[in-house]
């Protein structure tokens, strides 16, 4: 559980290639599902959201799973 907490905002930091983002490090801690599956739901679990607002977090997260997977092949 730790590990979820310590890497959930890797997902904003790859989505929007930030300079924070540790895919490597990240990659060898935990799994890049778990995290999607953690920052998904606390990104919807925050009031009332449009459809609008899904697209963009799926967007994210799919942008975040594509690079993970990438980096995989790398390793």
């Amino acid at each position: 559980m730790c590990a979820l907490v310590r890497w959930h905002m890797q997902v904003l930091f790859v989505a929007h290639h930030l300079p924070f983002a540790e895919l490597p490090a990240m990659l060898r801690s935990v799994d890049p599902n778990e995290i999607a599956l953690l920052v998904f739901c606390d990104r919807l679990g925050r009031g009332e959201k449009i459809l609008k607002d899904i697209e963009k977090e799926e967007k994210n997260i799919g942008m975040f799973l594509s690079r993970c997977a990438q980096a995989r092949k790398h390793q």
